[in-house]
Parts: C-alpha cells; sequence; structure tokens
C-alpha cells in the first residue's frame, strides 16, 4: 500500500535485517542509534503482593541503549513487545511502579542500560522481543530463549 511505500522511502535503517532474528549480545545498529539486549532474568513473584499472576512469570529483560546521533533522542519501553511460543503478544509491565524503564531521553553520543518488564505465561519454549524503532523506522526481532 501507499503508507508502506512511504514509510520504506524514510526508512534510513540501512543497516538492519528485517528478516533476521538477532542474538542476545548482538548489537543492532539503526540509523541514529543501536540498541543490544544484554540478558534477562525470570521470576514468579517480587514481594508477597507482587506476583507476575496465576500461571505467569516475569521476564526482565535488561537493554542497552546508545544515541548515535548529534542530538538528543528519546527511547519507549512501550515500543518492545515480548512474543512468546503461540505468538501471544505481550507489552511491558506497569513501569510507575516499579525501576524499570517508561522512556529516557539520551543526549547526543549518550548511552543507558535499563531494564524493561513483562509478564508472560510460564513455561514458554521460545520467547522472542520485538522491537519498533519509531514510525519510519524498522522492526528487529531478537531471540530472549
Amino acid at each position: 500500500g501507499g503508507l508502506y511505500a512511504i514509510s520504506n522511502l524514510f526508512n534510513q535503517d540501512t543497516k538492519v535485517d528485517k528478516n533476521k532474528i538477532y542474538e542476545m549480545n548482538e548489537r543492532i545498529e539503526f540509523k541514529d542509534s543501536a540498541i543490544t539486549v544484554l540478558s534477562y532474568t525470570t521470576r514468579e513473584r517480587e514481594s508477597d503482593i507482587w506476583s507476575a499472576g496465576d500461571g505467569n512469570e516475569f521476564y526482565i529483560i535488561t537493554i542497552k541503549f546508545e544515541n548515535l546521533s548529534s542530538s538528543e533522542k528519546g527511547f519507549y519501553s512501550s515500543n518492545f513487545k515480548l512474543i512468546d511460543s503461540n505468538g501471544e503478544t505481550y507489552s511491558r509491565e506497569d513501569f510507575v511502579k516499579h525501576e524499570e524503564m517508561g522512556s529516557i531521553t539520551l543526549q547526543a553520543n549518550g548511552t543507558a542500560t535499563k531494564d524493561i518488564r513483562f509478564a508472560i505465561p510460564k513455561g514458554m519454549e521460545k520467547v522472542t522481543l520485538k522491537y519498533d524503532n519509531g514510525l519510519f523506522g524498522s522492526t528487529v526481532k531478537i531471540k530472549i530463549k
């Protein structure tokens, strides 16, 4: 369609392979930024009152963000989704209550490492993180497990 053609026209992420599943610790470079998924941990609960819910577990994913541009740039946790073995997609957990990232702004050439938390059904054999690099950017997938 027309919008797809326009977004491709403006998409400057020429280094990104959209058909590839990236690995953890593999740096993914976009036009003006880069991300690296460093690690993840899982747990069923944080405290007596805060659990991932019946049959769920938390995935806390640690990501390094790099601003490669000459001006400040924002990164948003809402641009990440977790996909389970069944192809179901999950948005990040409410970050307000916790230490996880909502959004960050990095100065030119700045870097930061932040956690993003998801709650998904327990026992998934395959878990994939999807990152959408903005309106005219690329969407990439990273294998978590």
